[in-house]
């Protein structure tokens, strides 16, 4: 096998787009930055044969790119331009692609088939295969983590062989590489259930930190024809710093969306990035944008304006895109039981006072229980914690950040939590054990497909070597 996949790697050399030595690449939190050997842009399964053999007969490592939102090593495969979409069936409510492509691009196929994703994160922005490695939930309370809906995949090992896995199929692998952050192979195609692109109607609620527990219990997880569900707490300082919040959910309507409808495109990018910015750099900029959320983006009351499902899934995101050579922004989760979640709370407000943290968003969803993913998070119901922050670029703004998230683990640890494993390497490694018990399971699996060690990227590097 490895003498037929090098004689194809002399052949298709030249797809090679960077060949240059000692490339610098990071991810999208600009606090990654990692010397590479190769970036290869993957458009054919055969790319990714080139890209094995080269780093086998280099004794280079390999790690795996699609939008570049989590961690990095010596012979980058990018899998942005793998995007295919190899079968919809309308019957089935499935559609099969190749991992490179985005949810973007699935809601534009699916959607004049009356269809829709059940499970993404709440931007669509990120690739099937990013997605998969990371085990993304997403804001429907009805279904937990991303591998409820993954039917089977197919991928490639670190010698060329493909197999074809699922919830019936080399389990152990697929409970493995969904949510095995790139370590055990390539993910080529998936086969990923989808649901009808209903009708919803949009419901915001006042509900304080301290009553939100018991509102997802009664008027959430209790009421089957809630679709879709969020919900934000101030970050304005002041009395509703952490406290007020407004909560949004999603009815059905029992009615389907016109086929013909068309998908909702990102409006006022300009306008909102300024004023997002002007939160990033003073409270009365926070302040100003928490009353406009309140009585503009999600005011009390009932919309009159019915929604698909699809543009419900649609939200805002390229007016946060930032750079700047100073700070940048980042984000974090923490999973927390429902009778510990005020608790949590109201820890996370002294820690963002004591350590002056600048606070940008939270928002919060319910985590149904999946103990499907080898490194689950949702070994239990919980409340996801979802915080957007901006720190500073410089080591010491770094480092500050590392105590305030070692001390957010600690406490959501302590309260039978645990925290999302995609961001920031700050979690220490014993920290990362006690809430991932089975890594050393995960260990195990990753030496009996991948005993040379191919895959690899800094978060292996950090926790498990």
């Amino acid at each position: 096998m490895i003498k037929t996949l090098f004689i194809t790697f002399l052949v298709l050399f030249f797809n090679w787009v960077s060949l240059a030595d000692d490339l610098i690449l990071d991810d999208v939190s600009r606090l990654n930055e990692t010397k590479i050997n190769r970036i290869i842009r993957v458009q054919d399964s055969s790319h990714i044969q080139e890209g094995l053999i080269y780093a086998i007969k280099h004794r280079l490592k390999v790690s795996i790119a699609g939008k570049r939102h989590s961690q990095g090593g010596h012979v980058v495969l990018d899998m942005t331009d793998f995007d295919k979409i190899l079968d919809i069936n309308p019957k089935k409510q499935t559609i099969t692609v190749q991992t490179g492509i985005s949810w973007a691009q699935i809601q534009e196929a699916v959607n004049p088939y009356g269809l829709a994703i059940k499970v993404m994160q709440s931007s669509n922005i990120f690739s099937v295969g990013g997605s998969i490695s990371v085990n993304a939930h997403g804001r429907d309370p009805r279904y937990g983590p991303l591998i409820e809906t993954i039917n089977q995949m197919k991928i490639m090992l670190f010698n060329g062989v493909v197999k074809t896995i699922g919830p019936n199929q080399n389990t152990d692998l697929f409970q493995a590489i969904t949510g095995g952050y790139g370590l055990l192979g390539i993910i080529l195609e998936a086969e990923i259930q989808l649901t009808t692109n209903q009708l919803l109607q949009k419901i915001t609620d006042a509900v304080a930190y301290t009553e939100y527990a018991d509102y997802l219990r009664q008027k959430v997880i209790a009421k089957p024809k809630v679709h879709l569900h969020y919900g934000r707490l101030s970050v304005a300082a002041g009395k509703s710093f952490l406290k007020e919040g407004r909560v949004t959910s999603y009815y059905s309507t029992g009615n389907s969306a016109d086929k013909t409808a068309k998908l909702v495109q990102e409006k006022w990018i300009r306008r909102n990035r300024y004023l997002f910015g002007v939160s990033r750099k003073h409270r009365w900029g926070k302040k100003l944008r928490w009353k406009i959320e309140k009585s503009m983006v999600d005011p009390v009351g009932e919309s009159k304006k019915l929604i698909s499902r699809n543009n419900a899934m649609r939200p805002q995101i390229k007016f946060l895109d930032y750079d700047s050579k100073k700070d940048t922004d980042i984000l974090q989760e923490y999973f927390v039981p429902l009778d510990q979640f005020q608790s949590f709370i109201d820890h996370l407000r002294r820690t963002v006072q004591q350590y002056k943290v600048n606070l940008l968003n939270i928002t919060l969803r319910y985590m149904a229980q999946n103990k499907d993913a080898l490194l689950s998070y949702s070994l239990q119901e919980t409340i996801a914690v979802v915080l957007y922050a901006n720190i500073g670029r410089d080591q010491q703004s770094i480092d500050l950040a590392g105590e305030w998230t070692r001390s957010l683990i600690d406490n959501a640890i302590s309260l039978g939590g645990t925290y999302y494993l995609t961001y920031q390497g700050f979690a220490t490694k014993e920290q990362m054990q006690q809430v991932y018990p089975a890594f050393r399971q995960f260990q195990s699996i990753k030496q009996k497909y991948d005993p040379n060690e191919v895959f690899v990227n800094k978060f292996y590097q950090q926790y498990w070597n």
